[in-house]
C-alpha cells in the first residue's frame, strides 16, 4: 500500500513503507529510476496515476503502444532469396565478436598527464 501526497500539479511523493519516492508526471521520472530508464509506469507511477484518476497506459512511451507495433510490421517481411554458400575453410570455425573493452590503464594514462 502507497500514501501518495501531491507536492505540486505534476510532482508527487510517494511513501512505500520506510522509502520515499518522487514521481514526476510532467518529466515521466521517479526517483526509483525504472520509469525514466524503462519508459513505463513503475509502481509508484501507477500508484499516483490511480490516485490522481490518469490512465495509467497513457504514461507508457509510445513505442510501448498497439499503434507503434502495428506500423512497425505493416510492410511485408519477405524471406531472403538466397543465401551465399559457405565455404568449407568457414565451416566449423568460431566467430567471436570483436574486443571492445577499453582498460582503465588505458584512459587513466589518456587523461591524468604524469609530471
Amino acid at each position: 500500500m502507497f500514501d501518495v501526497q501531491a507536492i505540486n500539479l505534476h510532482e508527487f511523493q510517494v511513501l512505500a513503507g520506510s522509502s520515499n519516492y518522487v514521481v514526476d508526471f510532467l518529466h515521466k521520472t521517479c526517483t526509483c529510476r525504472v520509469f525514466d530508464v524503462d519508459k513505463i509506469p513503475c509502481q509508484h507511477a501507477i500508484a499516483v496515476a490511480k490516485k490522481t484518476g490518469v490512465d495509467p497506459q497513457l504514461l507508457a512511451d509510445p513505442y510501448y503502444t498497439k499503434p507503434y507495433w502495428f506500423s512497425a510490421y505493416s510492410e511485408s517481411i519477405k524471406p531472403a532469396e538466397e543465401l551465399p554458400e559457405l565455404s568449407a575453410d568457414n565451416i566449423g570455425q568460431i566467430c567471436l565478436p570483436p574486443d571492445t573493452h577499453v582498460g582503465v590503464q588505458e584512459v587513466r594514462k589518456e587523461e591524468i598527464p604524469r609530471n
